[in-house]
């Protein structure tokens, strides 16, 4: 698991002449990404995996607007070595949701 926060962030935006504009709020970013993986050999020729992973965002100004996201994704793969050889063949699926 990986977490990373940009801690407090003055928030500002453009006037009409484009220059900054302090807002007085203070926003934040905070990101959280996580995976866990199986794996077997299931013969002396095969073997096979799995990984889920996850991310969610958090982004907004503390005490006012905030909005976030969130989603996992799937990965399931096979490899296969013929005859002990030095070439692996192999198949990767993988899948993602919001």
């Amino acid at each position: 698991m990986v977490a990373l926060t940009t801690g407090n962030i003055a928030a500002t935006d453009r006037g009409d002449d484009g220059a900054m504009i302090a807002l007085g709020q203070n926003a934040r970013s905070d990101d959280i990404a996580g995976s866990i993986t199986w794996a077997k050999k299931l013969n002396n020729f095969s073997s096979a995996g799995v990984t889920v992973k996850g991310l969610y965002n958090h982004l907004g100004i503390i005490g006012s607007e905030t909005s976030s996201a969130d989603g996992y994704a799937v990965d399931a793969g096979i490899q296969y070595r013929f005859m002990n050889s030095r070439l692996i063949y192999g198949l990767v699926a993988r899948t993602s949701v919001s």
